[in-house]
């Protein structure tokens, strides 16, 4: 007999399953805000309206009015930059090519989001002094991020976790802590809670890619930095036999659990270690942070991670 769930805990899944169809309905229905955003050289996902749903929950929690459009614009133009860069960066960093790759500031696309981005805020109505705060946030993860890119160059694709936790947390954690932090002074919050809201997505999003790296092993395996290969280099006998299985789809939890237990159990330890660093007494990140642990717990949903 199937066991039962707790009425709080069956109220939680329901209250997911809401959401999350609610995310994937705005991506096919929402059609001004989507031609806006592909427009501006995005696909939107459906975990992109889902933190846009996370961040209306946050003012509406605060009282504050939810600036979506703007904060819509500005979300897609940050992950436009960020996804230009680390592409064209990955390749030029498995190419080893140094030189081109000093000149990537100079890329067309990453130079227009990044004007785009400087005109959509200074149209906004907000102060002076939160339009320069904003600006300066972006061009430092910006800066942040470049540098990190070129380590990488020394590192390679089989570095220990130390190594590789460190690049991740300089790169897709000061990503969306950057845009965390914009994203609140947009909506007119502010610096202090902008500061936390900045620490709960950093380590959110660092535990969305450790789900992410172990559903793209298949993909990242020699070729990208990936948290679940650096602790299989610490085990041997298991990254033996990863090798000698692995194929061309995305593996699954129970495929992991035949080959690598002990790697498997060290980064889920780490997994579970970022999101409880999202202790910041707000319910929407408090939601978000059982959110990924459901999609993280679920054998189902971690096949279709977004």
């Amino acid at each position: 007999m199937p066991l039962r769930l707790s009425k709080p805990r069956l109220a939680f899944r329901r209250e997911v399953a809401k959401t999350v169809t609610k995310a994937a309905f705005n991506r096919f229905l929402n059609f001004r805000e989507r031609r806006e955003l592909l427009r501006l050289g995005t696909k939107p996902k459906v975990h992109y309206y889902l933190m846009l749903d996370i961040f209306q929950r946050f003012a509406r929690e605060r009282g504050v009015k939810f600036r979506r459009n703007e904060s819509a614009k500005a979300l897609s133009l940050i992950y436009t930059w960020m996804r230009a860069f680390d592409n064209l960066a990955e390749r030029l960093v498995r190419e080893r090519k140094l030189e081109k790759f000093k000149q990537l500031k100079e890329d067309k696309r990453t130079k227009q989001t990044i004007t785009a981005f400087a005109s959509l805020i200074s149209g906004m109505p907000l102060k002076n002094k939160t339009k320069k705060q904003i600006l300066k946030i972006f061009a430092e993860m910006r800066r942040d991020v470049f540098n990190e890119y070129l380590r990488e160059m020394e590192l390679g694709y089989f570095a220990g976790p130390d190594e590789v936790i460190s690049w991740k947390e300089n790169t897709t954690g000061r990503a969306f802590e950057a845009f965390g932090k914009i994203m609140a002074l947009i909506n007119g919050f502010s610096e202090k809670e902008a500061e936390l809201v900045g620490r709960a997505l950093r380590n959110w999003s660092l535990a969305a890619q450790i789900a992410d790296d172990i559903r793209d092993l298949h993909l990242d395996y020699g070729q990208n930095q990936n948290i679940f290969v650096a602790f299989l280099t610490q085990h041997p006998e298991e990254k033996e036999a990863v090798e000698r299985d692995l194929g061309k789809r995305r593996v699954a939890i129970k495929w992991l659990e035949k080959r690598a237990p002990k790697t498997l159990s060290e980064v889920k330890a780490l997994f579970y270690r970022y999101l409880n660093e999202i202790r910041v007494g707000i319910d929407a990140f408090n939601f978000l942070r059982e959110l990924e642990k459901m999609f993280f717990e679920s054998r189902v949903l971690m096949r279709f991670y977004r």
